[in-house]
């Protein structure tokens, strides 16, 4: 029970709302790390057919062939690639997602954490800063049709 003429403290709103607004940030900086893993697996995946037949090349010469008569299943790693080409056509089509994602989600970190006067986020609005940069040009390469 409050006495009379006494009144509680209370936090003025602006406060709570550069908080919850600094919060905003701090969730988005963390969820920009994944729109980004994706962005690189749909740039990178093109890669990862080579290593996967530079990998059955590399055990085959390793083992001197030998790897066949073990593992007979082992020839079928060689004509299986139409899944994982699939999979990879998949991911490679996630890129007009995922880089707009990314984009999105560092500018929104940036603005969200420049409004935390308690405490300063150098070292994330300067993560997100360059990831914002990146995904920028990543998006612009994509767009004209370059080689990414």
């Amino acid at each position: 029970m409050e006495e009379k003429g006494v009144q509680a403290a209370t936090t003025p709103k602006n406060v709570l709302v550069r908080m919850q607004v600094a919060r905003l940030g701090k969730i988005a900086f963390n969820l920009q790390f994944l729109a980004v893993a994706v962005m690189a697996a749909s740039v990178l995946s093109f890669l990862a057919m080579a290593v996967f037949y530079l990998l059955l090349l590399a055990i085959t010469i390793v083992t001197l062939g030998l790897i066949f008569a073990a593992y007979p299943s082992f020839a079928n790693l060689w004509s299986g690639g139409e899944v994982l080409e699939s999979i990879f056509y998949t991911v490679a089509a996630s890129w007009p997602y995922a880089v707009p994602a990314a984009l999105a989600l560092s500018v929104t970190s940036i603005i969200c954490l420049c409004f935390d006067y308690r405490e300063k986020h150098v070292a994330r609005i300067t993560i997100s800063a360059v990831i914002a940069v990146i995904s920028l040009i990543v998006l612009i390469i994509k767009l004209v049709g370059g080689p990414i």
